[in-house]
């Protein structure tokens, strides 16, 4: 369950949890604070990311994209079985999700079809590696996949205009099916969210942020403190390690009235389920034009639709302390003729 938003707090193991969402906005924008065991990085090379990644998915490209996007979405939602019994939904996940989003990677970073099984497995590797830490500092084994990964990447003839590297093959092919799941989770529970995008699905667009703010499989980032500050009512010193948690600052009540519901149009204050700051999502464009495409496909295709099982114990989960999405979303559903 996601915690509830608070003062910041230091643990029995000297981290400091911060939650509230004011102080965690103002953590990811302090440049004193930074990703564990990146201290020492210059701050120009995130600089550069962001703005090659920037050029990379210019408005001209993704909009060059986006009819692609939403053609296999809806080729992937007709090939899907309609007017299932009650004891047969469908996983959205398994169905939708996860093989879109792998489209989607294999498209925007030209992976030819023979490498995209291998490239997917390290993926996974190195995914759930990050879902699980309860640090900012990677494993041997995860370590390894990226080398791996990285290998195969560095030798593909990318496209122009594509992004071949391995944060934006695991951003898109892992993480963009988690986000799917949690944002597609948020909406099915919100019955009059559900009802105004089945009954107008052009406006999708207008629930983006209330999608990423629910539905971010980001529970929590790593920092480390450079230098003496204070963040909220924290004192920090030199050295200390740091939870933000995400998740907990974008359901903050005193921030986001009635936290738990899709409010279309609410962009203020701002999510933080793409970061903020100089360690913000680099590809955020992407992921925002994902998400709507995505979920405006999935509300066009469905008539009625509803989860098969409501109760979020029953509902099975991947990942861990750092990301964690719904592992699958069985659903009942009636397709549009």
């Amino acid at each position: 369950m996601t915690s509830t938003a608070g003062p910041p707090v230091c643990n029995s193991a000297g981290t400091w949890q911060i939650s509230r969402h004011g102080d965690v906005v103002q953590a990811l924008r302090d440049r004193r604070l930074v990703p564990q065991g990146q201290a020492g990085t210059d701050p120009l090379a995130h600089r550069w990311l962001h703005a090659a990644v920037a050029q990379a998915l210019s408005a001209d490209r993704l909009q060059a994209w986006r009819q692609g996007f939403s053609d296999q979405a809806h080729a992937l939602l007709l090939a899907l079985p309609t007017g299932v019994s009650k004891d047969a939904p469908i996983d959205l996940v398994q169905g939708l999700a996860e093989p879109w989003s792998q489209a989607v990677a294999t498209q925007v970073c030209g992976v030819p079809a023979e490498q995209a099984r291998a490239c997917e497995r390290l993926a996974q590797l190195l995914y759930l590696a990050a879902a699980q830490a309860d640090s900012g500092q990677p494993t041997a084994a995860a370590t390894d996949a990226a080398a791996q990964l990285a290998g195969r990447l560095a030798g593909l003839p990318c496209r122009p205009g594509g992004v071949a590297d391995v944060q934006a093959y695991v951003a898109l092919s892992q993480t963009l099916p988690a986000l799917l799941a949690g944002a597609w989770l948020a909406l099915l529970r919100d019955e009059q969210a559900l009802a105004h995008l089945l009954a107008a699905p052009h406006d999708t667009a207008s629930f983006t942020d209330e999608l990423l703010r629910l539905g971010s499989p980001a529970q929590v980032v790593f920092r480390e403190a450079t230098c003496d500050l204070e963040i909220g009512e924290a004192k920090l010193r030199r050295g200390d390690q740091v939870d933000l948690l995400l998740a907990a600052a974008n359901r903050d009540a005193q921030q986001f009235p009635d936290p738990h519901r899709l409010v279309p149009g609410r962009t203020q204050p701002a999510q933080v389920g793409l970061g903020a700051g100089l360690h913000h999502c680099a590809g955020a464009a992407l992921v925002r034009l994902a998400l709507v495409v995505a979920t405006q496909a999935l509300l066009e295709r469905c008539r009625q639709i509803a989860l098969a099982r409501p109760g979020a114990a029953e509902l099975a989960w991947r990942g861990g302390h750092a990301m964690r999405a719904p592992a699958q979303l069985p659903v009942h559903w009636q397709a549009r003729p």
